[in-house]
């Protein structure tokens, strides 16, 4: 696909800064997209699938689940951390180069790629580099002040060091104290890695490979990249992640890499430029639920201008975007428990370019407030069904229907979603179309033009709780309008009106005049 060049894609942000106030139209980026361009499904390990009867997910779970996610639509899972650890959500590494019991062992890990790749499901792992648990050999090693490890991680015994930061610094016995802390920005079980280190930086480089060239994964998500350095030393960031990710594609060139950075696109910009494809675009999900919430596009425009950020810093970036994690409470919490904007949410999210994340159960309606066990509760597998896990009691799901009770409704969120996605795999414009920002515009109605080579979309969808009407003939330079996928519009002929539902979603193919 063409590239613009640099000096048109900075024009382009201008213009999209310039005219959005009166909804001019702006023309979009085009892209390489990298990987993947289908869904990724994010895993919360412990909750998805058990494959050994312990009431605990596990790899084999997955691996016995597989089906169902290609059923669905997936193109990659994102499995949260399996490694070795003291904890249940498993963020606190004790050893890198361990799978942790609970979850399985390499071999498990081994199979499920393996049997996903016959399926064309790539699997991403979650890759812990910010800090270790407190139960790690380096850290044991370092409170003994073995030389070797003991610049491993970051310590002072500088009293106006701990004040500016006294929820950061641990005594490693808040009993017997002491004149040393060492610092862990998490939590006191989390104590951060010094990357000032080269034997640090060497060793993490180390195990990341080890999973590419033992496994054949296919990308991490980094937790807390941003943490690496403070904000403060973010250069030295840029260049750790240039090194990490120069070093992955060494193992696997076409290795796909997204980061956790909290903040706008101005602080998610510059990890691009050092190597990594993607970075969680948490604001798009603000303004997601910021638009069904208040009724009013707060997304087109202003992501527009983040794509053209993106592009200044790295040509074949990807994006992802989301609705849920495991970090914040559900989608369905976030609007309430309504139905149909959290469906409406959803077609939003499938109809915006890039690498669209859907958190495990986000398809079956799933709720999850905090605090966090509460976002990570156990899918909702029939009660006959041996992958059902029971770890944690779903609190906030005892109503919610389960897989079966809803493959059997046409109207349930789970054949939404399936509907969504099946449109989004199957059609090259939302899956790798351009997006484009137009001069068409209605209050309470966000709308957006998706296209590639000579197929072109219009993107509708109602914010509103009442139905609305919207003259397609205003669009310049376009006509011949066809509904080719719709959750609740139509067309009224032959004035080209197009008529919507409450919080419903509508694409329409239109052939662009010359």
């Amino acid at each position: 696909m063409r590239i613009i060049p640099l000096y048109l894609a900075l024009l382009i942000y201008t213009l999209s800064m310039s005219q959005a106030a009166n909804h001019s139209t702006v023309s979009g980026v085009e892209w390489k997209s990298k990987f993947p361009h289908q869904v990724v499904y994010q895993i919360f390990s412990r909750s998805f699938a058990d494959g050994n009867g312990d009431g605990i997910g596990d790899l084999q779970g997955v691996k016995n689940k597989l089906p169902y996610l290609k059923e669905l639509g997936i193109g990659a899972i994102w499995l949260t951390p399996i490694f070795e650890s003291p904890t249940y959500h498993k963020y606190d590494i004790i050893n890198y180069y361990q799978i942790d019991p609970e979850c399985g062992t390499k071999e498990d890990l081994k199979q499920l790629v393996n049997e996903a790749h016959i399926m064309g499901i790539k699997i991403i792992l979650d890759f812990v580099p910010n800090h270790t648990s407190t139960q790690h050999e380096w850290f044991k090693e370092a409170v003994k002040n073995n030389p070797t490890y003991k610049n491993y991680y970051s310590w002072s015994s500088d009293t106006s060091v701990w004040h500016k930061e006294p929820e950061h610094w641990h005594w490693v016995d808040d009993q017997t104290k002491g004149n040393e802390k060492y610092y862990g920005y998490f939590w006191r079980g989390m104590p951060d890695l010094n990357y000032d280190n080269p034997k640090v930086r060497e060793e993490i480089i180390k195990a990341a490979q080890f999973w590419i060239s033992e496994c054949d994964i296919d990308g991490y998500r980094l937790d807390a990249a941003s943490h690496v350095y403070p904000y403060a030393d973010r250069k030295k960031n840029y260049a750790w992640w240039t090194e990490f990710s120069n070093a992955m594609r060494v193992q696997k060139p076409d290795f796909y890499i997204v980061g956790e950075m909290w903040g706008g696109d101005t602080l998610i910009a510059p990890y691009l430029k050092a190597g990594m494809d993607a970075g969680f675009n948490f604001d798009l999900w603000f303004n997601i639920k910021s638009s069904i919430a208040k009724s009013n596009d707060d997304v087109t425009t202003k992501l527009l201008a983040t794509y053209n950020r993106y592009y200044n810093n790295r040509a074949t970036f990807c994006d992802a975007t989301l609705l849920s994690n495991h970090d914040n409470p559900r989608i369905m919490d976030e609007v309430q428990g309504d139905t149909d904007k959290a469906k409406l949410a959803a077609a939003i999210l499938f109809t915006l370019p890039y690498t669209p994340y859907v958190y495990y159960g986000d398809e079956l309606g799933m709720f999850g407030p905090k605090p966090d066990e509460h976002i990570r509760e156990p899918f909702l597998w029939d009660a006959t069904d041996e992958a059902k896990c029971n770890w944690e009691p779903n609190f906030h799901n005892a109503e919610t229907p389960t897989l079966s009770s809803q493959k059997s409704n046409q109207s349930s969120m789970y054949n939404t979603y399936q509907s969504l996605i099946k449109f989004r795999n199957q059609d090259e414009v939302l899956s790798d179309g351009n997006y484009e920002c137009t001069s068409l515009h209605k209050d309470g109605l966000m709308i957006y033009v998706r296209s590639k080579n000579a197929k072109n979309y219009l993107i509708v969808h109602n914010l509103q709780d009442s139905s609305t009407q919207l003259k397609l003939n205003e669009l310049p330079h376009s006509r011949e309008f066809k509904i080719v996928y719709s959750t609740g519009g139509r067309i009224l002929q032959p004035a080209d009106m197009l008529e919507l539902k409450p919080y419903s979603s509508v694409v329409i193919s239109f052939v662009k005049l010359p």
